[in-house]
């Protein structure tokens, strides 16, 4: 490879600048937190002058495609896929490609790359690793040259390069209610519903800071931190939704906001009476699995014997299986009548996780599962329905 100044002899500024002006100046960006990704152009027209008379098919330009790009590592790639107007490629013509950085109406070409020339088909390819030159490059000139005479170019193309930058895109779904999807929110008025949101960066760069609000006419306003999200990481976040005022309908818009982008979802709201009280008395799950008792409108004594638990069987392995008799601790039915209950606790250096979920009106409990994890890889999750006996 070699590198430096672009003798004028070679191809004068004046030429690109006329390129350069037709071409037009890069789109202005937006704010978000970013990092430059890779800098591109597409090459279609010669340069005035260009190609030279008399100058062959299979040695003139038809289109170039070309990145630089800017890795995490503060590497920089070069790459230029050139296409050729003929067959067959000519073993003693080479692709240039160079960079420049513009002033005024005119490319300061700083350098060219043309090792790693592979002839294929029509097509040329340039590409380079380890570029130290400056970041601040903002035009290219790709060149067809005679091997013998790379001084004498044949053809030439020029164009401003366009950043593009690998930014965070915040995504927020619609909210979910014991795992189902809401597409309208039922709220009892004056009690919180605690409603689930998957937040997702769907970007490639990652997303900081991230916070999450609900926000609307008679509902009380909900502003959650989340913290970091990295590309392609998805996280479920509780926004407990409350209305307040007194109309029926209304609608809650949720936000999710972080790192200077921003997604936001809204959902209808719809008002409605709280259901029958639980009964008091003894419950049974109708695969007789889970017992428990409700009393004073709180669930105690809740108990799932016979479970099948499984441990393990993550990377490849084989899972193993037991049977468990497993409890939670008592906890209180909303006037929504949607228990959606965590237990966390500990022995020794052993945590222990449990959920119970499930909506409970009168004398019926539906959509309800019970799950459980603990060290090992160990689970147990089963759903069932429950009756007052």
């Amino acid at each position: 490879m070699s590198r430096g100044r672009l003798s004028v002899a070679l191809i004068t500024a004046a030429l690109v600048g006329t390129v350069l002006s037709s071409v037009g100046g890069a789109p202005a960006q937006a704010a978000p937190e970013r990092r430059l990704e890779k800098k591109t152009a597409v090459l279609t027209t010669s340069l005035p002058g260009f190609p030279r008379p008399a100058t062959p098919a299979h040695r003139q330009l038809q289109r170039v495609n070309v990145s630089v790009h800017y890795d995490e590592d503060g590497d920089i790639v070069l790459e230029a896929d050139a296409w050729v107007k003929g067959d067959p490629i000519d073993r003693d013509t080479a692709v240039r490609a160079h960079l420049g950085v513009t002033s005024g109406s005119q490319c300061q070409l700083t350098g060219h790359y043309d090792d790693g020339v592979v002839p294929d088909g029509r097509k040329y390819w340039v590409w380079e690793r380890g570029l130290r030159s400056p970041r601040d490059w903002d035009c290219v000139v790709v060149m067809m040259i005679d091997r013998e005479n790379p001084d004498a170019p044949v053809d030439a193309m020029g164009a401003r390069l366009t950043n593009q930058y690998a930014e965070p895109r915040l995504t927020v779904s619609q909210p979910r209610l014991l795992g189902r999807t809401q597409e309208q929110v039922r709220l009892v008025r004056g009690v919180v519903h605690r409603h689930e949101v998957l937040v997702k960066n769907s970007g490639r760069y990652r997303a900081r800071n991230i916070v999450v609000t609900a926000r609307g006419k008679g509902m009380k306003t909900v502003r959650k931190k989340v913290g970091a999200l990295q590309p392609g990481e998805e996280l479920a976040v509780d926004v407990p939704l409350r209305l307040t005022g007194k109309k029926k309908r209304t609608a809650v818009r949720i936000t999710v906001s972080g790192s200077g982008v921003s997604a936001s979802r809204a959902i209808r709201v719809r008002a409605v009476k709280a259901p029958a009280k639980p009964r008091a008395g003894a419950w049974r799950s109708s695969n007789k699995t889970f017992t428990f008792k409700v009393k004073n409108g709180r669930i105690a004594g809740f108990r799932g014997a016979n479970m099948r638990m499984t441990c393990g069987g993550g990377f490849g392995g084989f899972p193993t299986y037991r049977n468990v008799s497993l409890t939670f601790p008592k906890v209180k039915v909303p006037r929504h009548g949607y228990v959606d209950a965590t237990k966390q606790y500990r022995k020794g250096n052993v945590w222990y996780t449990a959920t119970l979920r499930g909506r409970v009106a009168g004398t019926k409990m539906t959509q309800a599962r019970y799950t459980y994890r603990t060290a090992g890889n160990c689970r147990v999750t089963e759903g069932f329905t429950a009756r007052r006996r």
